[in-house]
């Protein structure tokens, strides 16, 4: 293990959040049909995806992981079929674009630890525990489950942002990302994810 993957901190290394350094520009870029919403604030529990179509520019089409606008994650077709060989948990992939590109939201679950994570939120409904705003405020981010698979990839249970950009994060196993580090996909970085 190289020196810069050591675990130094006092909590447990769970895996690592994904991210990715590039969206795309359309502001449009916002929307599925809500399938399921609370009954109670509106709030949107289920999302399609499948209706979207996304036209990327050149210059977006170089990286393999975007984001949209309200912060959904599309992956290039490299990276989805990398993922698809190699992830050992279930994920959805939606096609949204002409050149193969598609939205990934894992199935399984991680939870977030929202005291140790420092989220706060405004306007959070009693009936389904969503925030109208939500913010986790911490690197690493703190989640509550010890352990998660090598190979796995996960999203939170909550999804951070604001109004209709609201986003799970991705949350990936420590061989998976070697993995993906070492394939040296564009547009891909990762943060610390630690438990108690």
């Amino acid at each position: 293990m190289p020196a810069s993957e050591k675990n130094t901190s006092p909590f447990i290394r769970v895996g690592f959040s994904m991210w990715s350094n590039c969206g795309p520009t359309d502001p449009l870029l916002v929307g599925g049909a809500i399938v399921d919403a609370c009954k109670r604030c509106g709030l949107p529990t289920r999302i399609d995806y499948s209706p979207v179509r996304i036209e990327l520019k050149k210059s977006e089409a170089k990286w393999d992981l975007l984001w949209t606008h309200d912060l959904q994650k599309i992956a290039s077709p490299q990276f989805a079929n990398f993922l698809k060989d190699n992830a050992t948990t279930k994920f959805e992939k939606v096609p949204v674009s002409q050149n193969g590109f598609c939205l990934i939201e894992p199935i399984e679950v991680v939870a977030l630890d929202h005291a140790h994570s420092h989220s706060r939120g405004d306007g959070q409904c009693p009936a389904c525990g969503q925030f109208q705003d939500q913010v986790a405020g911490t690197t690493p981010l703190f989640v509550l489950d010890k352990c998660v698979d090598a190979n796995g990839i996960y999203r939170t249970d909550a999804r951070l942002g604001s109004g209709d950009r609201k986003g799970a994060i991705i949350v990936v196993g420590p061989e998976l990302k070697r993995k993906i580090v070492e394939r040296g996909f564009s547009g891909v970085y990762f943060h610390e994810v630690v438990s108690m």
